[in-house]
Protein backbone atom coordinates (compact mmCIF):
# COMPACT_ATOMS: atom_id res chain seq x y z
CA UNK A 1 0.00 0.00 0.00
CA UNK A 2 2.94 2.35 0.62
CA UNK A 3 3.76 2.10 -3.07
CA UNK A 4 0.33 3.41 -4.08
CA UNK A 5 0.95 7.13 -4.46
CA UNK A 6 -2.02 8.76 -6.19
CA UNK A 7 -3.97 11.93 -5.43
CA UNK A 8 -7.21 9.94 -5.01
CA UNK A 9 -5.88 7.05 -2.90
CA UNK A 10 -5.34 7.43 0.84
CA UNK A 11 -1.60 7.50 1.53
CA UNK A 12 -0.07 5.05 3.99
CA UNK A 13 2.93 6.72 5.64
CA UNK A 14 4.02 4.07 8.09
CA UNK A 15 2.88 0.73 9.53
CA UNK A 16 4.18 -1.22 12.50
CA UNK A 17 3.12 -3.92 14.93
CA UNK A 18 2.67 -3.05 18.57
CA UNK A 19 1.83 -6.02 20.71
CA UNK A 20 -0.91 -7.87 18.84
CA UNK A 21 -2.10 -4.84 16.87
CA UNK A 22 -1.13 -3.46 13.48
CA UNK A 23 -0.81 0.32 13.66
CA UNK A 24 -1.06 2.32 10.43
CA UNK A 25 -0.26 6.01 10.11
CA UNK A 26 -2.21 7.35 7.14
CA UNK A 27 -3.08 10.59 5.39
CA UNK A 28 -5.96 12.51 6.95
CA UNK A 29 -9.24 12.64 5.00
CA UNK A 30 -11.38 14.73 7.35
CA UNK A 31 -14.30 15.37 4.98
CA UNK A 32 -16.15 12.18 5.91
CA UNK A 33 -17.61 9.24 4.00
CA UNK A 34 -19.31 9.69 0.65
CA UNK A 35 -22.08 7.39 1.91
CA UNK A 36 -22.85 9.59 4.92
CA UNK A 37 -22.62 12.74 2.80
CA UNK A 38 -25.21 11.34 0.35
CA UNK A 39 -27.50 10.38 3.27
CA UNK A 40 -27.33 13.88 4.69
CA UNK A 41 -27.44 15.90 1.45
CA UNK A 42 -29.44 13.71 -0.91
CA UNK A 43 -29.10 14.14 -4.64
CA UNK A 44 -26.20 16.14 -6.04
CA UNK A 45 -25.74 17.67 -9.48
CA UNK A 46 -24.69 15.61 -12.47
CA UNK A 47 -21.47 17.66 -12.75
CA UNK A 48 -20.53 16.90 -9.13
CA UNK A 49 -21.43 13.24 -9.60
CA UNK A 50 -19.22 13.04 -12.69
CA UNK A 51 -16.32 14.67 -10.84
CA UNK A 52 -16.52 12.14 -8.01
CA UNK A 53 -16.86 9.12 -10.31
CA UNK A 54 -13.96 10.30 -12.50
CA UNK A 55 -11.71 10.47 -9.45
CA UNK A 56 -12.69 6.94 -8.39
CA UNK A 57 -12.08 5.62 -11.92
CA UNK A 58 -8.68 7.36 -12.03
CA UNK A 59 -7.71 5.82 -8.67
CA UNK A 60 -8.85 2.33 -9.71
CA UNK A 61 -7.11 2.62 -13.09
CA UNK A 62 -3.89 3.54 -11.26
CA UNK A 63 -4.26 0.42 -9.09
CA UNK A 64 -5.18 -1.85 -11.99
CA UNK A 65 -2.20 -0.90 -14.16
CA UNK A 66 -0.06 -1.93 -11.17
CA UNK A 67 -1.88 -5.27 -10.86
CA UNK A 68 -3.79 -4.35 -7.69
CA UNK A 69 -7.52 -4.96 -7.30
CA UNK A 70 -9.45 -3.23 -4.47
CA UNK A 71 -12.25 -5.85 -4.12
CA UNK A 72 -14.47 -3.72 -1.87
CA UNK A 73 -15.24 -0.49 -3.70
CA UNK A 74 -18.37 1.16 -2.28
CA UNK A 75 -19.59 4.56 -1.09
CA UNK A 76 -18.38 3.83 2.45
CA UNK A 77 -14.81 3.39 1.15
CA UNK A 78 -14.68 6.77 -0.55
CA UNK A 79 -13.79 9.70 1.72
CA UNK A 80 -13.63 13.42 1.05
CA UNK A 81 -10.21 14.99 1.58
CA UNK A 82 -11.84 17.84 3.52
CA UNK A 83 -15.27 19.27 4.19
CA UNK A 84 -16.60 21.39 1.32
CA UNK A 85 -14.14 19.96 -1.21
CA UNK A 86 -15.12 17.29 -3.75
CA UNK A 87 -11.60 15.81 -3.81
CA UNK A 88 -11.96 12.16 -2.81
CA UNK A 89 -9.71 9.46 -1.40
CA UNK A 90 -10.33 5.74 -1.93
CA UNK A 91 -9.68 3.86 1.33
CA UNK A 92 -9.85 0.37 2.87
CA UNK A 93 -7.49 -1.80 0.88
CA UNK A 94 -7.82 -4.47 3.58
CA UNK A 95 -8.94 -7.21 1.16
CA UNK A 96 -7.12 -5.87 -1.89
CA UNK A 97 -4.91 -8.22 -3.80
CA UNK A 98 -2.41 -8.58 -6.60
CA UNK A 99 -3.84 -10.00 -9.82
CA UNK A 100 -2.80 -10.89 -13.32
CA UNK A 101 -4.81 -9.05 -15.98
CA UNK A 102 -5.44 -12.25 -17.95
CA UNK A 103 -6.58 -14.48 -15.09
CA UNK A 104 -9.77 -14.76 -13.12
CA UNK A 105 -9.73 -13.52 -9.53
CA UNK A 106 -10.42 -16.60 -7.40
CA UNK A 107 -10.88 -14.64 -4.18
CA UNK A 108 -14.50 -14.36 -3.07
CA UNK A 109 -14.30 -11.13 -1.09
CA UNK A 110 -16.07 -7.81 -0.80
CA UNK A 111 -19.55 -6.55 -0.04
CA UNK A 112 -22.14 -8.73 -1.78
CA UNK A 113 -24.64 -5.87 -2.14
CA UNK A 114 -22.13 -4.02 -4.32
CA UNK A 115 -20.79 -6.94 -6.35
CA UNK A 116 -21.40 -6.83 -10.08
CA UNK A 117 -23.08 -9.94 -11.58
CA UNK A 118 -19.89 -11.10 -13.32
CA UNK A 119 -18.18 -11.52 -9.92
CA UNK A 120 -20.97 -13.73 -8.61
CA UNK A 121 -21.03 -15.79 -11.80
CA UNK A 122 -17.24 -16.45 -11.77
CA UNK A 123 -16.67 -14.55 -15.01
CA UNK A 124 -14.67 -11.83 -13.30
CA UNK A 125 -11.40 -10.56 -14.70
CA UNK A 126 -10.63 -7.95 -12.00
CA UNK A 127 -8.26 -5.70 -13.91
CA UNK A 128 -10.71 -4.85 -16.70
CA UNK A 129 -12.18 -2.04 -14.58
CA UNK A 130 -15.60 -3.65 -14.86
CA UNK A 131 -16.80 -2.76 -11.37
CA UNK A 132 -20.51 -2.11 -11.39
CA UNK A 133 -20.19 1.67 -11.01
CA UNK A 134 -23.84 2.28 -11.77
CA UNK A 135 -24.90 0.23 -8.75
CA UNK A 136 -22.23 1.67 -6.47
CA UNK A 137 -22.77 5.31 -7.34
CA UNK A 138 -26.49 5.45 -8.21
CA UNK A 139 -27.37 7.11 -4.88
CA UNK A 140 -25.34 10.17 -5.93
CA UNK A 141 -27.75 11.22 -8.62
CA UNK A 142 -31.20 9.80 -9.28
CA UNK A 143 -30.75 10.15 -13.03
CA UNK A 144 -28.44 7.23 -13.78
CA UNK A 145 -27.40 6.78 -17.38
CA UNK A 146 -25.33 3.85 -18.69
CA UNK A 147 -21.62 4.63 -18.73
CA UNK A 148 -20.28 5.47 -22.17
CA UNK A 149 -16.91 3.72 -22.35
Amino acid sequence: MKKLVHKNIIQLYHAFVEGKQLVMIMECAAGGELYKWVEENGRISEIETRRIIQQVINAMHYCHIRGIVHRDLKLENVLFKQTGDLTIKVVDFGIAGVCDANKKDKVDAGSIAYMPPEVRSSLYFPLLLNTNLTLIFSPLNQIVRPLQL
